[in-house]
C-alpha cells in the first residue's frame, strides 16, 4: 500500500491538475457595458435614434440575461437536489441489509433501513425487481404502481447506471418523480433497483425564489415536456404538457431563450437551462413580453421627448450602471470559482453583500437558495450513511492524505478521520495486509473498481472477529494516471456468517436428500448433474459422468405405451431445462446401470429459476413403482374375475351416496330397473319412485336400519315397476360404509332378479294353501336366507352322492328282484330253499331301507335343530354312504373313538358339510389317495386357536386328504363366497363358505391347514352336546307291558288311510295278521266318509302325504275334533314335509307315534300297540 501511494504521489506530481475547464470564447459583461457607453456617447448626436434603440436593447438584453441567469441558478439547485438523492440511494444500494445475495434480501431488515432513509430524505424509498414489482416500499400501496415505471426500471437494468424517471401520476391522483440506482450482486450484475420518489412540492419550493416578478414564474419540465413543478398555479399545471412548438424551440440546446405563447395563450419570453443530473429535463423561467418591453419602451419615449438631454444623461447613467452591474457580477463569479475549488465549505452566496441591482440581487439570492438546498441534501446523505452503518473514505495520491468518515473509522477501529497510505496498511489485520496490497496494485495496474474484504487490526472490547468490505473507484487524469480514490466501507461480518450458514445448510441438504425414500437428481442449466441422493443411486446404480443433457442418451429408458426408447431430449429433466416444462407423475420403464431387468419409475421434474425467471437448473424426483404396478395389475385381474362372476350370476353392482343422492350403476343395474343409461345417471329418488308402492316402506326401513348401525348389512327383496308394464322382483344385498363421524353416508352392494324364484314360490304357496302347516313351514323357510344357501349346498352334495346311492340301491333291488323270482320258482318244489331266499330278500330290503333312511335324514329340510350327535356313529354312517360315491381309488378311513362326547349340532346340516368336504378332498386327489374322517375332543383355552371361540369343551371333526394342497394366496380366500379354483362348471365356490357359516352359526369355527404338495386338513370345531334334544327327534320306544299284553288281542278296530293301493294292501294284511280289524280308505276324505255314521275306531294309522284336501295331519286333527285324544300313528317315507310345530301339535292332542317307510310289520304293530296302551293308561288314570 505504501508503494502504491508513492507511485501515485509521483504520478500526481509529474502530472499536476490542469485546473478548471476553460469557458468557450465569449464577450465579458464589462466589455459589453463599455461598448454600450461608447455607443451612446460617440455617435449620440448623429444617431440619436439609434442610441435610444441601443439603450432599449441593452435593457432587453439585461432582462433576458437575468432570465437566463435565474434559469441556470435554479437548474443548478435542481441538479444538486437530484445529485443528493442519487448519492443517498447509492449508499443505500451498498447497504449490508441487502445481504450476500441482493436478489434474495432480508426484507424486514431492508424495509427498516428503507424507512430510516425515507425519513432522512423526506421522500418515499423503494426496492424494485426487473418486472417492476416492489419488494420494499415506504409509500402506501395505492401509489406504488405509478412509481414503479417500467421504462425507468428497464433503463437502470439495461445501462447499470442511475437514472431519473419522468413525472408519473399515482392511483390517488398525486404526482411523483422517481430516481433509481442499480443494486449490484457479488458478480457486479444488476439484481435490483433502489429508488427514491421526492414529492413535486419539494421541487416547487426549490423553484420559489422570492425575487421573481409577480407575473413571472419558473417551471421544471421532464423529458416529455410535462410540467413537474411550477412556482405559480402549481397544482393546476403540474402533469400537463407544454405546447409542442415550445418543446421544439429548446430541443437539442443546453441553454437559451425564446419567445412564444404559454398554456394560457399569453406571449412570454422563456429562458431555459437543461438539468444535467436528469437527461432530457429542462428548467424554464418565463416572463410576459410586455414586462420585458416596458424596460426599453419607457427610455425610448423619454429620449423622444427629451432629445439630446436625455441622450447625455443616458451616457452618464450608463457608466454608473456598468459599475453597479459589474461589481456584484464579479463577486458572484469569484464565489462560483471558490465553490469549484473547495466545494464552498467556507463561503456562501448569502454572505456576499447585497447587489444594488434587483436582477443581480435575485441572482445572488438564487445562488444562496440553491446552496442551502445542497447543504440540506448533503446533511441527509450524511444521516443516511450514518444510519446504514456505511463508512466513506477518500485518498489523494498527490498528497498521500486521506479522509475517513466517522463510520469508516469505527469499522476499522481507529480513532482519527485523517489517514495516510501507511495508516491504511496499519489499520488492516497483519494476515490480510498482503492480500489488500495485492488488490491495490492490481486495481492501479489494470483499472476498474477496487474491492477487498479484510479484518481490522483491532476489535472492540468483547467483540469477536469482524470483517469489513472496502469498495472504491480510482480516478485518473486524462493521460491515465491515478490522482484520487474514493469509496465506502461496509461491515461484512454478517455476510460472512451468512455464507458459513449457507455452507452448513448445503451440508444439511445433502443429509436430508440422502434420507429421502425417493430418488432426487439436481442439474445445472446445461444438464450437468450436480448432485443426487442415496435413493437415486439405489434406483440407477453408479451414474456415469453427465456433463450436459445430450449425455442423457446413455440412460436406457422406454415409453411403456409404445416400447420405444426414450431419446436424450425426451427425458423429464431435458424438457424441464430446455422448455421450462413441469412434469408430474410420468411413468417410464428404465434399465438401471449394471442391471438386467427393467424397473418402472414415476418421474416428476421442474425447472429451477432465478429471480428474473431465467432457468438456472432443474430437479427430478423418481419413485420406483414396479411392485405397486404389479399389485395394481393383480387388483385389476381380481376385479375382472369379480366382474365375470357378477356377469355369470346376472348380478348388478351399485354404489349409493346418500349425501348427494347420487347412484353409480353398471349396465346390469339399468337392465334390472328397466332404465335407459342414455337418460343420464340415476338418483336415489328416481330409484325409489320405481319401487312398487307396497314395497317402498319396507325397503326404506331396511336402508335406514343399515345406516343407523353405522356399519350394518343391508338385505331386502322388493318389486319395481317396469316401463312397459309388469313387476320385477329384485333381491338386494349391500353394506353400509361408515363415515368419520360414525354415520354411514355411503352404501355399496349388488342386486339380482329373483322374479322367477318369487313366482315359483307363489305357485307353490297357492298349490299348498290348503295345508296350513306346510304353508307356515315354507313361509319360515323363505324368511331365512341362510337356510336357502345351506339347502343349495346340501343339494349339491346330494347330487354328488346320487351316483353312489344309486349304485347301492340298485344292488338292493337286484337282490330283492332276483330273490323273489327264485322264491316263485322254488316255493312248491323246494320250500326250504324258497324260505332262505325270502330271508335274503328281506335282508336286502332292510339294507335298502337303511340307505334311504340315511339319505332322507341327510336331505331333511326345516329350521336348524341342534341335537347331541355321537361322532363315531355319524362318521361311520357317512363312510358307508360315501364308499361308492368317492370311487375305488380313494381309501376312506374313520378315526373316531366310541367314547367321544357327543357334538351339539344340526345333524342334516353337519352331514351335508362333511359330504361336501369329503367331495372336495376327493377332487384334490385326482390320482387317488387316502381320505381320513377324524373326530377328537378338544378344549379351547384363552389364546388358543382357532381365534374367536370362547373357552370351553369342543369336538373337532376333521377331513384330511393327501392331495395337492393350496398356496397361501388361495388359502387366504378359499372361504369367500363364489371363490373356486376348479374349472368352470365343476364348482360353485359355495361349499367352504357354507361350511364356515354353519360352523359359526352352530357356535363353533372352521379352520383349514394346507401346504402345497402335502395335503389339506379342514376342521370343524363344534360345541360338545348336552342331554337336550331337538323337537324333531323321536325317542326310541321300549316295549311296554300294556303293549305286550295287547298283542294277540282280536277285534280291535283300526282305521287305515293310505293312497297307494299296494302299500295299503300290505299294511292291511300285516295288521289283520296280528288280529286287528282294519277299515281301509284310499285318502283322508274317504276315511272321514266311512266314519260319518260308524263307531269310534280304537286308533288311526295314516300316511302323511295323500291326495285331496286332507293330508295325514289334517285327518288326525279332524278325527280328534270328533273323538278327542284318539291314538294315531303317522306313516311316511319322508319327514321333510313335517314341521316341528305340526309334530308338537299332534303329540299334544293325544297318543302319537311316527313310523318311517319302509317299516317292518313288528315296528308298525309295536308303535300301534304303544299308542293304544298310552290311551288305556290315561283312561285308567282318569277313572
Amino acid at each position: 500500500m505504501r508503494d502504491v501511494g508513492n507511485e501515485a504521489g509521483i504520478a500526481r506530481m509529474n502530472h499536476p491538475d490542469t485546473g478548471p475547464a476553460r469557458l468557450p470564447p465569449s464577450p465579458r459583461l464589462a466589455v459589453l457595458l463599455l461598448g454600450l457607453v461608447l455607443a451612446v456617447l460617440v455617435p449620440a448626436l448623429a444617431i440619436g435614434g439609434l442610441a435610444a434603440w441601443q439603450m432599449a436593447a441593452s435593457y432587453r438584453g439585461a432582462a433576458e440575461g437575468r432570465l437566463r441567469d435565474t434559469a441556470s441558478a435554479l437548474a443548478a439547485a435542481v441538479d444538486r437536489e437530484i445529485a443528493g438523492n442519487k448519492a443517498a440511494l447509492t449508499a443505500f444500494a451498498a447497504s449490508p441489509a441487502f445481504g450476500p445475495d441482493p436478489g434474495m434480501p432480508d426484507l424486514p431488515a431492508l424495509g427498516a433501513h428503507a424507512r430510516r432513509i425515507a425519513e432522512d430524505l423526506g421522500a418515499s424509498v423503494h426496492v424494485l425487481g426487473r418486472d417492476g414489482a416492489a419488494l420494499v416500499t415506504t409509500q402506501p400501496s395505492p401509489g406504488l404502481s405509478a412509481i414503479a415505471a417500467r421504462d425507468l426500471v428497464e433503463q437502470v437494468f439495461t445501462t447499470a447506471r442511475p437514472a431519473v424517471g419522468d413525472l408519473a401520476d399515482t392511483a390517488s391522483g398525486s404526482f411523483v418523480l422517481t430516481i433509481g440506482v442499480p443494486v449490484r450482486n457479488a458478480r457486479g450484475d444488476v439484481a435490483l433497483m433502489a429508488g427514491v420518489s421526492p414529492g413535486v412540492q419539494r421541487l416547487r419550493d426549490l423553484l420559489s425564489v422570492p425575487d421573481l416578478p409577480p407575473d413571472a414564474f419558473a417551471v421544471l419540465l421532464d423529458s416529455q415536456g410535462v410540467i413537474v413543478a411550477r412556482t405559480a398555479l402549481h397544482d393546476s399545471f403540474v402533469g400537463r404538457s407544454i405546447p409542442p412548438e415550445n418543446m421544439r424551440a429548446y430541443a437539442g440546446q443546453e441553454a437559451g431563450l425564446y419567445y412564444g405563447r404559454g398554456l394560457l395563450g399569453v406571449e412570454r419570453a422563456f429562458a431555459f437551462r437543461t438539468v444535467t443530473g436528469a437527461p432530457g429535463w429542462t428548467l424554464v423561467v418565463a416572463e410576459p413580453t410586455e414586462t420585458l418591453a416596458a424596460a426599453w419602451r419607457r427610455p425610448l419615449l423619454g429620449l423622444a421627448a427629451g432629445g439630446m438631454v436625455a441622450l447625455a444623461l443616458a451616457g452618464g447613467l450608463a457608466l454608473l450602471v456598468a459599475r453597479r452591474v459589474l461589481r456584484p457580477v464579479r463577486r458572484l463569479v469569484a464565489h462560483a470559482r471558490a465553490i469549484a475549488v473547495d466545494g464552498g465549505s467556507t463561503a456562501t452566496a448569502a454572505a456576499l453583500p447585497p447587489a444594488e441591482i434587483i436582477e443581480l440581487e435575485e441572482l445572488r439570492q438564487g445562488f444562496a437558495a440553491a446552496e442551502a438546498a445542497l447543504r440540506q441534501t448533503e446533511a441527509r446523505l450524511r444521516l443516511a450513511t450514518e444510519g446504514a452503518g456505511v463508512g466513506t473514505w477518500e485518498l489523494d495520491f498527490t498528497s498521500r492524505q486521506g479522509f475517513w468518515s466517522p463510520e469508516a473509522a469505527a469499522l476499522l477501529g481507529v480513532g482519527t478521520t485523517r489517514f495516510t497510505a501507511e495508516d491504511w496498511i496499519e489499520a488492516v489485520h497483519p494476515k490480510d495486509r498482503p492480500r489488500v496490497v495485492a488488490r491495490w496494485r492490481h486495481a492501479l495496474a489494470q483499472g476498474g473498481p477496487y474491492e477487498v474484504e479484510c479484518r481490522p487490526a483491532t476489535f472492540g472490547p468483547g467483540e469477536g472477529e469482524r470483517w469489513v468490505l472496502a469498495r472504491g473507484q480510482i480516478e485518473r487524469d486524462p493521460v491515465g494516471r491515478p490522482i484520487r480514490a474514493a469509496g465506502i466501507l461496509l461491515d461484512a461480518t454478517m455476510r460472512r456468517k451468512a455464507e458459513a450458514a449457507r455452507r452448513e445448510s448445503e451440508a444439511t441438504l445433502a443429509v436430508v436428500l440422502d434420507a429421502l425414500p425417493v430418488g432426487v437428481i439436481i442439474a445445472d442449466a446445461r444438464g450437468r448433474i450436480l448432485r443426487d441422493n442415496a435413493a437415486n443411486r439405489d434406483l440407477w446404480g453408479s451414474l456415469p459422468p453427465t456433463e450436459s443433457w445430450e449425455h442423457y442418451a446413455n440412460w436406457v429408458g422406454f415409453w411403456p405405451a409404445t416400447g420405444q426408447r426414450i431419446q436424450a431430449h425426451e427425458w423429464a429433466m431435458s424438457r424441464a431445462l430446455l422448455r421450462g416444462e413441469v412434469v408430474r407423475g410420468e411413468l417410464v420403464e428404465c434399465l438401471p446401470f449394471g442391471g438386467s431387468s427393467r424397473r418402472c419409475f414415476l418421474n416428476s421434474a421442474a425447472p429451477i429459476r432465478d429471480a428474473a425467471g431465467t432457468i438456472i437448473g432443474g430437479v427430478v424426483v423418481e419413485l420406483d413403482v414396479t411392485e405397486r404396478r404389479a399389485a395394481e395389475a393383480a387388483l385389476a385381474r381380481s376385479e375382472a374375475r369379480l366382474r365375470l362372476a357378477l356377469e355369470a350370476g346376472r348380478m348388478g353392482l351399485w354404489s349409493w351416496d346418500f349425501a348427494t343422492g347420487r347412484l353409480e350403476w353398471d349396465a346390469r343395474q339399468f337392465e334390472l330397473f328397466g332404465l335407459d343409461p342414455a337418460e343420464g345417471p340415476p338418483t336415489g329418488a328416481m330409484v325409489l319412485d320405481r319401487v312398487y308402492p307396497e314395497d317402498r316402506p319396507g325397503l326404506e326401513a331396511a336402508i335406514t336400519a343399515a345406516l343407523e348401525t353405522g356399519n350394518g348389512a343391508f338385505s331386502h327383496e322388493f318389486r319395481v315397476s317396469l316401463p312397459g308394464g309388469g313387476l320385477r322382483w329384485i333381491g338386494g344385498h349391500g353394506h353400509a360404509i361408515p363415515g368419520g363421524d360414525g354415520q354411514a353416508p355411503h352404501m355399496v352392494g349388488l342386486n339380482f332378479d329373483v322374479t322367477a324364484r318369487r313366482e315359483a314360490e307363489a305357485v307353490l304357496t297357492r298349490e299348498a294353501r290348503h295345508l296350513e302347516a306346510l304353508a307356515e313351514r315354507r313361509g319360515r323357510a323363505l324368511a331365512e336366507s341362510e337356510l336357502r344357501l345351506a339347502e343349495a349346498a346340501r343339494m349339491e352334495a346330494l347330487g354328488r352322492l346320487a351316483g353312489g346311492i344309486a349304485h347301492d340301491f340298485n344292488n338292493v333291488l337286484q337282490a330283492v328282484q332276483g330273490g323273489l323270482m327264485l322264491v316263485r320258482k322254488r316255493l312248491e318244489r323246494d320250500p326250504e330253499s324258497a324260505r332262505q331266499f325270502l330271508d335274503r330278500t328281506q335282508q336286502a330290503a332292510e339294507r335298502g331301507a337303511a340307505v334311504t333312511g340315511r339319505l332322507l335324514a341327510f336331505a331333511r329340510r326345516g329350521e336348524l335343530c341342534p341335537e347331541p350327535i355321537a361322532p363315531a356313529s355319524l362318521l361311520g354312517d357317512l363312510a358307508e354312504m360315501l364308499h361308492s360315491t368317492l370311487g375305488a381309488d380313494i381309501t376312506l378311513r374313520v378315526e373316531a373313538a366310541p367314547e367321544l362326547p357327543a357334538v351339539f349340532a344340526d345333524r342334516s346340516q353337519l352331514e351335508a358339510v362333511l359330504v361336501n368336504l369329503a367331495n372336495n378332498a376327493r377332487d384334490a386327489m385326482p390320482r387317488g389317495g387316502a381320505l381320513v374322517l377324524r373326530a377328537e375332543a378338544a378344549s379351547i383355552r384363552t389364546g388358543d386357536t382357532p381365534p374367536g371361540l370362547p373357552p370351553g369343551p369342543f369336538l373337532r371333526l376333521s377331513v384330511i386328504d393327501a392331495g395337492e394342497g393350496m398356496p397361501a394366496e388361495v388359502l387366504a380366500r378359499v372361504t369367500e363366497p363364489f371363490f373356486t379354483t376348479k374349472p368352470k362348471g365343476k364348482g360353485t365356490g359355495l361349499g367352504l363358505a357354507m361350511a364356515r357359516g354353519f360352523a359359526e352359526q352352530s357356535g363353533g369355527a372352521l379352520t383349514i391347514e394346507s401346504t402345497p404338495g402335502h395335503g389339506t386338513t379342514v376342521s370343524l370345531w363344534l360345541p360338545q352336546g348336552t342331554e337336550e334334544m331337538c323337537p324333531m327327534a323321536l325317542p326310541a320306544l321300549a316295549p311296554t307291558a300294556a303293549g305286550a299284553a295287547m298283542t294277540g288281542e282280536r277285534g280291535i278296530s283300526i282305521l287305515l288311510a293310505e293312497d297307494q293301493p299296494d302299500v295299503r294292501e300290505v299294511l292291511v294284511a300285516q295288521l289283520q295278521e296280528r288280529g286287528f280289524s282294519v277299515a281301509a280308505a284310499e285318502h283322508g276324505a274317504a276315511a272321514l266318509a266311512q266314519l260319518e255314521h260308524g263307531p269310534r275306531p280304537a286308533a288311526v294309522v295314516t300316511d302323511l302325504s295323500m291326495p285331496g284336501a286332507l293330508d295325514g295331519f289334517g285327518l288326525i286333527t279332524a278325527l280328534r275334533r270328533r273323538w278327542p285324544r284318539l291314538p294315531a300313528v303317522l306313516v311316511t317315507g319322508h319327514t321333510g314335509g313335517a314341521s316341528p310345530d305340526q309334530l308338537e301339535m299332534v303329540e299334544r292332542g293325544g297318543p302319537f307315534a311316527l313310523v318311517r317307510k319302509p317299516a317292518d310289520a313288528e315296528v308298525l304293530v309295536d308303535r300301534l300297540e304303544r299308542v293304544l296302551g298310552q290311551s288305556r293308561n290315561v283312561g285308567v288314570m282318569a277313572g
